[in-house]
Formats: structure tokens, sequence, C-alpha cells
């Protein structure tokens, strides 16, 4: 079980930089940024809900002024680090009470 908690975190990495490369090959039409945000889908549920709470607009998340793939880094990425620390943190809590 002690291999679970480094392979599921290892998995999204890997799938979370496939969406990246993919992300920059794309045109930048506001259709691209979508498969980002289905990778960091939780990141992304608490930001469309802090964006209601403050007023709607643009995503609260996803800054502003860094470029078009600045802007896109600066959520992606620790937003990957989030949600790949946190699958980690499960994997050993569960392995823990695996045994």
């Amino acid at each position: 079980m002690r291999l679970l908690k480094s392979v599921i975190p290892g998995i999204y990495l890997a799938f979370a930089l496939y969406a990246w490369i993919d992300f920059l090959r794309l045109p930048t039409d506001g259709l691209a940024n979508i498969g980002l945000m289905v990778v960091t889908l939780p990141v992304t549920v608490i930001g469309l809900i802090l964006t209601e709470l403050f007023g709607g607009g643009s995503f609260i998340l996803l800054p502003n002024g860094f470029g078009y793939y600045g802007d896109h880094a600066l959520y992606y990425w620790p937003s990957v680090v989030v949600i790949a620390l946190l699958l980690y943190w499960i994997c050993a809590a569960i392995g823990k009470r695996i045994g």
C-alpha cells in the first residue's frame, strides 16, 4: 500500500503535464483552457463558487496581466500541486487504514 500514495499522485501529475502540453498546442480561442479546468476540477468548482460570491464576472482564480499562457500557468500549476498533495495525503491515509 505504500506504493499507492506515490502512484496515484504520479499518474495525476503525468496527466496534468499531458493536459498542459495539449493546451500549449491548441489555438488561444478560449476553448483551450477547458481541458485545464477539467484536470483541476476541484479547484475549478471552488473558483466558480468564489466568483459568484464576489459578484460574478471573470473567473476569480485566473490572474490577469501575465499574458495568456502566464495567466493560465499561474492558475494551473499551483492547482495541480495542491490536488497532487491532497491525493498523496488521501492515499497515505487509506494506506494506513488498510495496513
